[in-house]
């Protein structure tokens, strides 16, 4: 039988670590008011964040979780699934953790970097402000969910591959 209770734990640490991550940065930069250098760089570096403590993160347990299952004789998961469950646990975690935050604690960071969006485009419109508004109301991640899904999936990919090739069995066994 397969263990998979590692996959859903190790995946959700990651998700823990990227938001509290991204939101230490946000949180940082908007103590002042974002700077368009700053809502230039959120656009892509919570994505960039989310990469490289997923791949780091994921990688690492999953060599741990697919030694430990050859060493207790048990079948891990195939590759597919581990690419599939880590991916998908990741991004759902991130999503639902982001939106709790948004909707119970605060929902300040998203508002200010609506704003500050709206302050590129120099025209005024009613049609501008009703679009600030509504991406306002998104959670904080979520208003840059595709380029942090596409990061995560690209991150797990190489972290399946990095965990398969770390474990392998060695071909000739030195005596």
């Amino acid at each position: 039988m397969k263990n998979l209770r590692p996959i859903l734990d190790f995946s959700l640490l990651s998700a823990v670590i990227c938001l509290l991550t991204i939101y230490t940065l946000a949180y940082g930069w908007s103590a002042d008011g974002f700077s368009q250098g700053e809502i230039i760089w959120l656009a892509l570096l919570p994505g960039l964040l989310t990469f490289a403590i997923s791949l780091t993160l994921i990688s690492t347990c999953l060599t741990k979780y697919l030694r430990q299952c050859r060493a207790q004789g048990i079948e891990p998961a195939k590759w597919w699934q581990l690419l599939l469950g880590t991916t998908g646990l990741v991004t759902v975690s991130l999503i639902a953790i982001d939106a709790l935050f948004f909707y119970l604690a605060d929902s300040s960071l998203s508002s200010n970097y609506a704003e500050a969006l709206g302050t590129f485009d120099q025209s005024s419109s009613a049609m501008k402000e009703a679009t600030i508004k509504a991406f306002a109301e998104l959670p904080f991640l979520m208003q840059n969910g595709v380029t942090i899904a596409v990061f995560v999936l690209l991150a797990n990919s190489l972290a399946v591959g990095i965990a398969k090739y770390l474990t392998k069995k060695p071909v000739l066994e030195l005596q």
